[in-house]
């Protein structure tokens, strides 16, 4: 039996006014203002970066699957050790039927990573929506669908990602794969189902937002999806075409992402949907053009992760090695892996293709730093000696 989450919204209004009457002495100079704290946390994390070895480099830019339920078994063991990835992705199978009990493999995930990766610790990361998209048994609220979150109003939503930060933070886990941003239609309905807040695209970001910035002040990152937007066919079994134009795109696909990137999301999933308004000869993920207009169009400096690389979607794209880089050349920052193999063949062709130049090592080391920036920015990764 799960529990519901106390509802505890709090508002603060702090409003300043000031007036100057004539013969006052004239106002102070005024101060500076205070510091970007992405700007800060980005600039510390470059300076990581730049000290990390290109093979401890690459690692970071692997999100990896394991296996083992509620302990980590001596294959996850040795991968972690070969490859200490930057992050881990916990599935259903993972998860033991307490879910309280799962905090001892994560710290043992966490001492074996600091170990080999540089003392770097890794973002454990679950696919915690509500709806259908529940991976815990016991000790976990199931929390409404998006659907229905959103139709219940921003209040229900914000106090939803209150939930998840509280209960999820004690069991380790540090990264939240949710919100779904994007608006859903006749295309992707079939797809997404409940998994997002409103047909509106405006209402979708602004929902989104508050469910991501209630998590994030519990201290667990979020990671919006599915930039741009995912098309009627599921990326798990095909590869999705959206034959949206360019005046679509930017009424419909982008408002939602805008929303959430100006909200301070720590993440993006950039989905495997060819859009060919933006460019017709790769699959978002592998896009320069899409995760360019997320990154410069939209102003996005936190983390840019793909979807799964072992998906259906990608399945002519050379294998998971080829389209790990592919990914990170096109700007992507984090590549997905659900399982041990993916993981290794990814991280291998990384490597091999850092090391002969392929792949710039200052791409790989950029990558580096916006995720180690928000390890900093939650408090994941403490001062490294």
């Amino acid at each position: 039996m799960t529990k519901h989450p106390a509802a505890a919204a709090v508002l603060i209004l702090a409003s300043l006014v000031s007036s100057c009457l004539p013969g006052d002495p004239p106002a102070p100079a005024a101060s500076a203002p205070p510091p970007d704290p992405w700007a800060v946390h980005l600039e510390r994390a470059r300076g990581l970066a730049a000290g990390l070895s290109l093979e401890t480099a690459c690692a970071q830019l692997i999100m990896s699957g394991i296996s083992g339920r509620g302990v980590l078994d001596q294959s996850s063991r040795l991968l972690l050790s070969d490859l200490p990835a930057g992050a881990v992705i916990l599935f259903g199978f993972n998860i033991p039927p307490e879910a309280r009990d799962l905090k001892p493999a994560i710290d043992q995930a966490q001492e074996i990573a600091r170990t080999a990766g540089a003392g770097i610790p890794l973002f454990i990361a679950v696919d915690h929506e509500g709806g259908e998209v529940f991976r815990f048994r016991e000790g976990v609220t199931r929390l409404p669908s998006a659907r229905a979150l959103g139709d219940a109003g921003p209040e229900a939503v914000s106090r939803a990602g209150s939930a998840a930060g509280r209960e999820l933070k004690p069991l380790g886990i540090n990264l939240n794969l949710a919100p779904v941003a994007e608006a859903w239609d006749a295309r992707n309905g079939g797809f997404l189902g409940t998994r997002a807040f409103s047909a509106d695209p405006e209402t979708a970001g602004v929902l989104a937002a508050s469910f991501l910035t209630a998590q994030q002040a519990e201290g667990i990152a979020a990671a919006a999806k599915h930039s741009p937007g995912n098309g009627a066919g599921d990326p798990h079994k095909v590869a999705p075409v959206v034959p949206a134009s360019l005046e679509e795109i930017a009424g419909f696909y982008d408002p939602p992402f805008r929303r959430v990137v100006g909200a301070g999301v720590a993440a993006v999933m950039v989905s495997h949907a060819v859009f060919p308004a933006l460019d017709p000869d790769a699959p978002a993920s592998l896009s320069p053009a899409v995760i360019g207009r997320l990154k410069e169009g939209l102003g996005f400096r936190g983390i840019v992760l793909t979807d799964d690389l072992a998906m259906k979607a990608l399945s002519g794209e050379g294998g998971a090695g080829a389209a790990a880089v592919a990914a990170v050349s096109a700007g992507a920052d984090m590549v997905m892996a659900s399982g041990g193999r993916v993981a290794r063949e990814a991280y291998r062709a990384l490597l091999e293709a850092a090391r002969s130049g392929a792949l710039p090592a200052e791409r790989v080391r950029d990558a580096a730093a916006r995720i180690l920036a928000q390890k900093i920015r939650f408090g994941i990764l403490g001062d490294l000696e």
